[in-house]
């Protein structure tokens, strides 16, 4: 489909359908809706490939991921952001897209990118584009770049998150703790990707290889990573076994952080009473008080990394897909003793 078919399909002129398109000109609310609605119906997304030659620049960089509200998913975006600054290339045509946590508009968004050639890389942080949109980037040739995810036909970057989980929790269980409670993002929905469950799968072997038993009441889930939740989190796992000597929050540090406030609120003392060990490393994780243990993962140079592997596609330097694992460093702080 072009934008002349659409235009033969609504009785209108290709012209009119530039304007609709956009969102230029004065045309009627009813031709508005009757050929917007041919375009969803036709699943037509315009390809801005000749404009961009005309304007004698090339495509951008597109970076998705399920929000930008996140310190975690900041620090990989500053990563991107400052290479691309760094190399003084798409330095101003990085382009970023939320998804809201929604499959729909996931989909949507990736259709819209590759169908439309909107990007000439794709990074996409902890999603993964469907069969239909793979085959569309194929197509298209735009290479993806998939952080915390895998998939066949894509590059990818990844944490061990499984080591890195069993690092923190074998830590906890030398300590002495033998009531091990873990927080972390919900599992089996695709759109949260395999770092949950990785995580949990880490904890479970520790706990394990320790002599300890896995107990449902010392799990616990949260969905936004946030303050407020490891807070709420905290609450929950006391009312369930009191006996929680330690948490691993495998939902990250800044969840860590609500852990803490609460607990100290609670008058429980850390890490006398409970340790604490979180994920990430965040900038505030060394700042508080006590200082938070947590599992570091590179997170600015996964951007970094990121953002090398799209120029080096857009610019043919790498042909074969590239997969990338990390290990990550399990950082000792008062919280944990």
């Amino acid at each position: 489909m072009n934008i002349r078919d659409i235009a033969k399909l609504a009785g209108v002129t290709h012209t009119t359908v530039s304007k609709i398109l956009n969102n230029k000109g004065s045309i009627s609310e009813e031709t508005k809706k009757k050929v917007l609605a041919i375009i969803k119906k036709n699943n037509f997304y315009p390809s801005e490939a000749a404009r961009r030659t005309s304007l004698g620049r090339g495509g951008e960089i597109a970076f998705v991921s399920s929000k930008y509200a996140s310190p975690f998913i900041s620090m990989v975006l500053e990563g991107v952001e400052n290479s691309s600054y760094g190399t003084g290339k798409y330095e101003k045509m990085l382009s970023t897209y939320s998804t809201r946590g929604s499959s729909e508009i996931k989909d949507e968004t990736f259709m819209k990118i590759a169908s439309g050639r909107l990007a000439d890389a794709v990074i996409v942080l902890a999603l993964k584009p469907n069969e239909d949109a793979m085959k569309e980037f194929k197509k298209t040739g735009i290479p993806v770049i998939l952080l915390e995810s895998r998939m066949k036909g894509a590059d990818s970057i990844t944490v061990d998150n499984v080591s890195g989980a069993y690092d923190a929790v074998s830590y906890l269980a030398g300590s002495g703790r033998k009531h091990i409670a873990i927080i972390r993002g919900v599992t089996g929905n695709e759109e949260v990707g395999p770092v949950p469950h990785d995580r949990e799968k880490g904890y479970k072997k520790a706990v394990t290889d320790a002599g300890l038993k896995a107990d449902n009441n010392l799990l616990e889930e949260v969905i936004e990573y946030t303050f407020e939740e490891g807070r709420e989190a905290l609450d929950n796992l006391l009312a369930r076994n009191k006996k929680t000597d330690s948490i691993f929050c495998a939902a990250g540090d800044m969840c860590a952080l609500g852990v803490m406030q609460r607990a100290q609120e609670l008058g429980i003392k850390i890490p006398q009473d409970i340790s604490i060990i979180g994920f990430d490393d965040i900038p505030a994780a060394s700042l508080v008080k006590p200082g938070l243990a947590t599992v570091k993962q590179p997170v600015y140079e996964l951007g970094k990394k990121a953002f090398e592997m799209a120029i080096d596609h857009a610019e043919n330097r790498l042909l074969d897909t590239v997969n990338v694992v990390i290990k990550p460093e399990l950082i000792i702080r008062a919280s944990a003793g």
